[in-house]
């Protein structure tokens, strides 16, 4: 028997790159979110269906890295996703620890993501869905209100 090994990577699946980071709202707070942020095109329809598998990949293993901020709250960054269309996007958007998670649109996705959410044509934005904004601040302060209200029922 002769084994053939290829090797493979992430960028054989998707061109997107990928970026984590932890993030608080300021230097004495004791909450430490998980963000993941994507950047590059997203490809249209389903030939974007690996886009969404690497992203939510990448997700899925961010979480399991760094679990203690997932479980406080994730933030899905997508400032620099280019995105026109495909529905698969829309499971990869969620926290699996099933805890808090904002996500953060930018101008080449904010349109196409109201499309998918409320169809074309709707008067609704993209910031009308619960937890996505257009901005870092807000998100974080969002995951902050929700952390308390968290603690306050406790």
């Amino acid at each position: 028997m002769q084994l053939i090994l290829r090797e493979v990577a992430p960028g054989d699946i998707s061109a997107l790159e990928c970026r984590y980071a932890l993030i608080s709202a300021s230097a004495t707070s004791q909450d430490q979110y998980l963000l993941v942020a994507f950047e590059g095109e997203y490809r249209s329809g389903s030939e974007g269906a690996p886009d969404a598998y690497f992203m939510a990949g990448a997700i899925d293993n961010a979480c399991a890295l760094w679990g203690h901020a997932a479980r406080n709250g994730l933030v899905i960054d997508l400032r620099r996703l280019r995105y026109s269309w495909g529905d698969d996007i829309e499971g990869v958007l969620r926290n699996p620890y099933q805890g808090a998670c904002a996500v953060v649109i930018g101008p080449n996705c904010s349109e196409a993501l109201g499309s998918l959410w409320f169809g074309f044509g709707a008067d609704a934005r993209a910031t009308d869905m619960e937890g996505i904004f257009e901005d870092l601040t807000t998100a974080i302060s969002y995951l902050d209100a929700l952390r308390n209200q968290q603690r306050q029922s406790r």
